[in-house]
């Protein structure tokens, strides 16, 4: 009887290493993907940062620019003002009748269209730092922008398949609930791209075989049994040259790069 209990005393200190590894395991995987993430973060920042300045820099350019024609068109406006004046105070120290038919009706004076004040109101510094601001806003809250940011700090398709660990045998009800949450993730298969996660129907087997043909441009993933069975096909284009890398989960994986030779 105590013979027993020692053996089910092992096992569930057996369970609870294995869990303690495990938790270690996913710690430091967690660890490695937040720097990569506020690293990704922290060049989208920069990224916007930047488009931020550049774009107060072009308002700033519209703005003068609207400016200076306005500067032009009153400008303008006064020399014809100017011109008509001399023109009057010649006229009021003419004796000549003849002469006063001449000159323009005073009434084209009074037709110079007038600037309102708010037509040559600029925006002010804070409206502009503002709405630079909202756009920097709008996109951190896109969820598509990191993605983006990935894809352009890292053009290289990178992917790694896994299968989720197999299920544990029932302990005791403090242990239920983890072993409930393994059970559930034993039965699926995820395929982790570098931006997204494909969800792969059925049980696929747990050798997963990965093709890439460069030139093509072709990614292949493969269930590799008794049968080989093709799981998912990727279209892409290599822009920089390739190099073999496999990260594994738990410390019991394993896995093989082949060179496979054409029969």
């Amino acid at each position: 009887m105590i013979h027993e209990r020692i053996q089910e005393r092992q096992k569930q200190l057996d369970l609870l290493q294995c869990q303690a590894g495990t938790v270690i395991c996913c710690a430091n995987t967690a660890v490695d993907e937040t720097d990569t993430v506020f690293t990704l973060i922290s060049r989208l920042l920069e990224r916007t940062k930047a488009q931020a300045k550049e774009h107060i820099r072009s308002q700033q350019e519209a703005e003068e620019h609207r400016l200076k024609e306005l500067q032009n068109k009153v400008q303008e406006d006064i020399t014809t003002l100017k011109t008509k004046c001399y023109k009057l105070e010649k006229l009021s120290q003419c004796e000549d009748l003849g002469s006063i038919l001449i000159f323009p009706s005073l009434s084209e004076v009074e037709e110079a269209p007038e600037l309102s004040i708010s037509e040559a109101t600029p925006p002010t510094f804070i409206d502009l730092v503002v709405n630079a601001v909202a756009d920097f806003r709008d996109k951190l809250q896109n969820t598509d922008a990191l993605s983006r940011a990935a894809d352009e700090e890292d053009p290289k398709l990178s992917a790694v398949a896994w299968t989720t660990p197999p299920q544990m045998n029932e302990q005791e009800q403090a242990m239920q609930a983890y072993q409930q949450q393994l059970q559930a993730m034993a039965a699926e298969t995820w395929l982790n791209l570098q931006n997204s996660s494909l969800y792969i129907s059925g049980r696929p087997s747990n050798t997963i075989g990965i093709y890439v043909d460069v030139e093509a441009g072709v990614v292949c993933f493969y269930s590799v049994g008794r049968e080989v069975a093709l799981i998912h096909t990727i279209n892409t284009r290599f822009t920089r040259p390739q190099l073999a890398a496999i990260w594994l989960k738990e410390a019991a994986d394993c896995a093989e790069i082949c060179n496979i030779t054409p029969h």
